[in-house]
């Protein structure tokens, strides 16, 4: 069963502390992540949300939220929204991920990062949220 991790409000989730959590292959994997972004300007701003009782990682752009990031037991995940106007331009890119059943007027699309070929989409899918106006 996926469980969220990094439940303890207390404990912030450096390095050291997302190691421990992810196991050292999935690191690997979470420290390519954390290259890529910023090699995007992109930035990482975690905070404990007392709702989900978990630390999450907004990815932001300047001043422009682009996704969730989420540690769980399976590996890290990221969520981005997406409106019906911005969702035709991420269905162009040909990524083959499913949104989900829309939250309001947000359509979600959640990756679970298990790979590189999974990485290389979601940067992709970054991109081209960056770059929406």
């Amino acid at each position: 069963m996926e469980t969220q991790i990094l439940t303890d409000a207390d404990t912030y989730p450096d390095n050291s502390v997302i190691e421990k959590a992810l196991g050292a292959d999935r690191f690997g994997l979470f420290l390519k992540f954390i290259e890529k972004i910023e090699a995007l300007n992109l930035t990482i701003e975690w905070r404990y949300y007392n709702d989900g009782k978990a630390w999450l990682g907004k990815i932001w752009y300047k001043k422009k939220n682009l996704g969730w990031l989420s540690i769980w037991n399976v590996g890290f995940k990221v969520t981005v929204f997406f409106t019906e106007k911005t969702i035709e331009g991420f269905n162009a890119l040909g990524i083959d991920i499913k949104a989900q059943i829309p939250t309001g007027k947000l359509i979600p699309i959640l990756m679970t990062i298990k790979d590189d070929k999974i990485l290389d989409n979601l940067i992709s899918i970054l991109k081209y949220k960056k770059e929406l106006k």
